[in-house]
């Protein structure tokens, strides 16, 4: 993806009030962040469902308990803000991310899309974990 567009990106993300952002830094730079609020598909019941839009950490960072963070913490934010199920998306193939979501508790909940960016498009499930 071009700079010039997530650039772009990351300024309507972090200028959008309904979207909560946590960013993990060492040594001044950051190497995971979180992002996650409303559901941005009404048309799946999304009321009271929030969704995790995104969680990232540079592989160099993998298995050192900073996702595991950014995932608690993000779980519980969309719990205090009341909503009664969160939802993520996946890329169908990501077998590492599927089974980190499903440590947490998220289970396939059967809805799929096709991802468009830039140039190209990805397969995603969706996966889903009840809040109540």
């Amino acid at each position: 993806m071009s700079v010039d567009k997530r650039e772009k990106g990351w300024l309507r993300t972090l200028g959008d009030p309904t979207i909560d952002v946590l960013a993990v830094e060492v040594k001044n730079r950051i190497v995971a962040f979180s992002n996650f609020g409303p559901l941005r598909d009404k048309d799946l019941d999304g009321d009271c469902v929030g969704e995790i839009y995104a969680i990232y950490a540079l592989e160099e960072f993998w298995n050192r308990g900073i996702g595991r963070k950014l995932m608690d913490t993000s779980i519980t934010t969309l719990r205090e803000m009341e909503y009664s199920a969160v939802k993520i998306w996946v890329i169908e193939t990501n077998q590492r991310a599927i089974s980190f979501y499903r440590k947490f508790g998220f289970t396939p909940d059967g809805a799929k899309k096709v991802g468009h960016r830039e140039d190209f498009e990805l397969n995603e499930v969706g996966y889903s974990l009840s809040l109540i």
